[in-house]
């Protein structure tokens, strides 16, 4: 059993064990001895399908799988250690079982390799023990990974940088490019078929935008937006339940003033008879041919 396995099976018996609504239950000295006989019959008592490897040969082993030892070197010192004997493939293949556990992350970086067997060979010479030798390259591999790490963004961004002016040299140049942002400027640029073209930040949350030529970039940006607005306000209609001819809406012209049209009574007089329409809803006051009242 691995040893995310135990650690899911603790869990589910100690939410088992919670679940119970009362504080008598779960205090009690007997239920508790119950939980922990339960817990070390589905961890302890588990047969192992690796019977030569007690706790101390994993652990070391465990330890030892980021550090690039030689696994000659590994199996002659755990042949030191009370058990069965083993041979570099019984070696070989229980680090290969411990790196392939869900989520152990514990296979070496090809980078560091090198400095890796260089440091070992060198703590050899002085005389280290292969367990403190083994907590050294720990700490060395992780320091080289990071000075590696840090070395390849360095690297990304000078490149980034490099590729930056390449482009803005290009774009000042006067050549065809992509959007190139220039030094001291929030705006991008672009040049297509030799004409320049600017995009600056949004000042305003309608989502305007500023160009080249300004009034032909904003149309272009937030023409849509505002087209949806307009025929959004020119198209508000609050429908009347009327019967047979008399049947109209009301449409909404200026500033808190309604009128009601209908188009019978247009039919009829030629023009169209228009009413305000008070707070109650009713018709205060009509004009034949209420276009100049809209005026």
């Amino acid at each position: 059993m691995f040893d995310y396995q135990r650690q899911a099976e603790v869990r589910r018996l100690l939410f088992r064990y919670v679940e119970s609504p009362s504080l008598r239950h779960l205090r009690d000295p007997k239920q508790i001895d119950r939980l922990a006989e339960e817990i070390l019959s589905a961890v302890d008592r588990t047969p192992s399908v690796w019977a030569k490897w007690d706790a101390a040969r994993g652990e070391l082993l465990k330890a030892a799988a980021k550090t690039w030892i030689p696994i000659e070197d590994l199996a002659a010192f755990l042949n030191g250690l009370p058990g069965p004997h083993l041979t570099q493939t019984d070696v070989a293949q229980r680090l290969r079982a411990f790196q392939e556990e869900p989520y152990a992350d514990l296979y070496p970086d090809e980078r560091v390799k090198d400095a890796c067997l260089a440091r070992y060979a060198a703590e050899l010479e002085a005389g280290t023990e292969l367990p403190a030798i083994v907590g050294a390259l720990q700490e060395f591999a992780v320091e080289e990974e990071e000075r590696l790490d840090r070395e390849q963004r360095e690297r990304w961004r000078t490149k980034q940088e490099a590729d930056r002016l390449a482009l803005e040299r290009r774009f000042l140049s006067g050549a065809d490019c992509k959007w190139t942002p220039l030094e001291g400027s929030k705006a991008v640029f672009m040049r297509r078929n030799g004409r320049a073209f600017r995009l600056s930040p949004p000042r305003r949350s309608d989502g305007s935008c500023t160009g080249s030529r300004s009034r032909q970039t904003r149309a272009i940006c937030s023409g849509s937006t505002r087209r949806a607005a307009r025929q959004t306000r020119s198209s508000t209609r609050w429908p009347m339940s009327r019967s047979g001819a008399d049947r109209g809406h009301i449409c909404r012209y200026g500033a808190g003033r309604f009128f009601r049209r209908s188009h019978a009574n247009a039919l009829k007089l030629g023009g169209v008879r228009s009413a305000r329409v008070g707070p109650s809803g009713k018709a205060v006051g009509g004009v034949e041919d209420g276009a100049s009242d809209l005026a």
